[in-house]
């Protein structure tokens, strides 16, 4: 694989190096002439008003008119690629998912995996930027606190150096239409199954005239290769229907999460067991805050070591969906579904899910945008968290 160059405002942190954290002050144009000054900071681990009870439609690929509401959502089994046939997922691969999957993903494999690219604005999409009210004046309600894992076996910890949290990791899985394996980030979110991972849609879902992903798996702590505390496999998908039938539109983008639940590890143990869960933080009235937002970046050190960056982020918005946006962190593909935390502990690794990583402008990795956490996240999220043993 090409190394692409490291950008200049980025300089990796090591854990073995008891060095200060690095970081700049960036001011920058986000999108369409819109200025805005935010300050980031960048760091790479070196080592490893919905009612929750609202109906959603529950449709298999390609099955059921589209419901744009902005709550509605779907769910399936995980879908597989074995030994060249595709089959869907179902209940009978126990607690610990298919090993035909797991075996799928060689350190070869791994190596060779595309990195799912941040979906771009073009012209049309980016028609009207301007700034505009919250949709929920509420304060922000706190779904999920976060919780450690009991995973001893690594002596990774997090540290004020690195950032480094084994809480969140890179998502690996075939790309059913191109028949491509692709890559992107996620975390582990606290829940009462203790098997929920959030990352992006689009790091489950085609959108418009795509299809579910194949072998999906989440290995967190994933560094250069190593899989600390093992693998992951997806055994279900739930995203909203507008990223499903509108993908990498203004509407799409507003709607760019998914929550997957998991299969145990080969200790037969579930994720957030394991490496713990972040929190989960939706609503309130302001799309600037404080936030650590992190992900594996191809276009740093070949997506081989979790990166992060840090500062305040500030409100866009296309075509009146708003969006919050922070800029300096030269993120590109591989990023897609990376954490955006709140409450950053450095202590724990461990924070408050606020957003994900989900687009960025054309022809640019200057920013990175996610999409507002409204209480249409939190159903999305308790439909997600007893999805588990559903799916026939």
């Amino acid at each position: 694989m090409r190394r692409p160059a490291r950008p200049a405002t980025l300089t990796p942190l090591r854990p073995a190096r008891r060095l200060p954290r690095v970081g700049s002050r960036i001011a920058a144009i986000l999108v369409m002439g819109a200025l805005v000054t935010s300050g980031c900071s960048t760091s790479s681990s070196g080592a490893a008003g919905a009612d929750p009870t609202a109906s959603t439609e529950l449709k298999a690929e390609g099955v059921g008119a589209p419901d744009s509401s902005s709550d509605a959502s779907s769910s399936t089994a995980a879908p597989l690629y074995v030994d060249g046939e595709v089959r869907s997922g179902d209940n009978d691969l126990g607690d610990e998912g298919s090993s035909a999957v797991l075996d799928y993903w060689t350190d070869e494999q791994m190596a060779e995996a595309i990195p799912a690219e941040v979906p771009e604005t073009d012209e049309e999409v980016r028609a009207e930027i301007e700034n505009r009210e919250a949709l929920e004046k509420d304060g922000p309600e706190v779904v999920s606190d976060p919780v450690e894992g009991t995973d001893t076996t690594s002596d990774r910890k997090a540290t004020d150096v690195t950032n480094f949290s084994r809480t969140n990791g890179k998502v690996f899985y075939r790309n059913a239409t191109d028949g491509k394996n692709y890559v992107c980030s996620g975390s582990a979110v606290n829940s009462a199954s203790q098997r929920l991972v959030a990352t992006a849609a689009h790091c489950v879902h085609g959108g418009p005239g795509g299809a579910w992903h194949q072998n999906w798996i989440f290995v967190p702590g994933y560094d250069n290769g190593d899989r600390p505390y093992g693998s992951f496999q997806g055994a279900g998908f739930r995203t909203f229907n507008n990223w499903i039938d509108f993908g990498p539109t203004a509407q799409g983008f507003a709607s760019d999460v998914a929550f997957v639940t998991t299969f145990d590890n080969a200790d037969g143990k579930t994720v957030v067991d394991t490496v713990g869960g972040h929190g989960l933080t939706t609503g309130g009235s302001t799309f600037a805050y404080d936030v650590n937002v992190f992900g594996y970046p191809a276009n740093i050190d070949d997506g081989q070591n979790m990166m992060a960056c840090w500062g305040q982020s500030s409100m866009t918005a296309i075509d009146q969906e708003p969006f919050s946006g922070i800029s300096g962190c030269g993120f590109g593909g591989g990023a897609s579904g990376g954490p955006w935390l709140t409450g950053y502990d450095d202590a724990t690794g461990l924070g408050k899910l606020k957003s994900v990583s989900s687009w960025v402008p054309m022809n640019s990795v200057e920013t990175i945008n996610g999409p507002f956490f409204g209480t249409s996240v939190r159903t999305l999220f308790e439909l997600a968290d007893t999805d588990w043993g559903s799916w026939g």
